[in-house]
């Protein structure tokens, strides 16, 4: 039986229109129905968007509002984050704390997932709105990709992996991810967002950090990938409209390498070939 309090949280998810475009083929030929999260107050960067991507002959992009932080209610905020609410304003103590921007961020991810779990699609391609094609971007191999798209899992076009935190061998142009940074760009599955939304609440954390702790956790149900070479990476140049100064940076990084070294130990006493934990792989590498 489902608990009571998720019950109300998924009941408080935004609903969105995916229905906006009922032809889903790129000019590029890829059929994989693509939705950018963009903010209404940012109309630029959802034109920026656009102009990237039709480059590339992706050129039908259903545009999905994203959850502006800042205008939250303090009711919504009790609604996912319960006692944590208050420390939504507070400047950050950790690269997980939860600030406004972030559960905004957070709830514009869930209400994808919602519509696509009932939309009957095969997959989806979920953007932010500082999403660029690589140089490397080639569909043809974006296509191949896709042949190897998990049912329950998550394929990423391009992420940053964090603290080499990724098997060290590829195949079939895939790289198996274990925590990563970055939700710029990422392809799910009806059946894999049934699965988020089940398992990616209460909010804990930044969904790029919560949905890593997935990937970690149940490494053995709901895997990640990473094509390579990647073909998205984030527009560095735009900045983020979720960035808040942590309060204190020094000890937020040695909170996080700790927990990164415990993953490391626990995947290599497994038997897990992983990537030189000095040497992090970016999106573009």
């Amino acid at each position: 039986m489902q608990d009571a309090r998720i019950s109300d949280m998924l009941a408080n998810i935004p609903n969105i229109d995916g229905d906006k475009c009922s032809d889903f083929r790129q000019a590029n030929g890829l059929d994989l129905p693509a939705f950018a999260i963009n903010l209404a107050r940012r109309p630029d960067r959802w034109h920026a968007l656009t102009q990237r991507f039709r480059g590339v002959g992706i050129d039908r992009i259903v545009r999905a509002p994203a959850v502006d932080g800042a205008a939250l209610s303090s009711e919504t905020l009790s609604v996912f984050l319960g006692e944590a609410a208050d420390s939504a304003d507070a400047p950050p103590g950790c690269h997980l704390s939860l600030t406004r921007p972030a559960v905004g961020c957070f709830l514009s991810h869930l209400s994808i997932w919602k519509w696509v779990a009932s939309s009957g699609l095969p997959c989806v391609m979920v953007m932010e709105d500082d999403a660029s094609p690589t140089p490397d971007f080639n569909a043809s191999l974006f296509a191949a990709a896709l042949q190897s798209q998990p049912a329950t899992g998550i394929l990423f076009p391009g992420c940053t992996i964090m603290s080499g935190l990724a098997e060290g061998r590829q195949q079939n142009g895939l790289v198996r991810v274990y925590y990563f940074n970055g939700t710029f760009a990422y392809i799910v599955s009806a059946q894999a967002c049934a699965y988020l939304l089940q398992h990616m609440l209460p909010m804990r954390m930044h969904v790029d950090h919560q949905i890593s702790h997935l990937l970690f956790s149940r490494r053995e149900e709901f895997p990640g990938f990473l094509m390579q070479p990647a073909a998205i990476q984030p527009d560095w140049g735009l900045g983020s409209d979720c960035h808040v100064d942590l309060r204190d940076e020094p000890a937020a990084d040695r909170a996080q390498r700790l927990m990164f070294d415990e993953c490391r130990t626990t995947l290599e006493a497994e038997g897990r070939e992983l990537r030189p934990d000095d040497s992090p792989m970016s999106q573009a590498a």
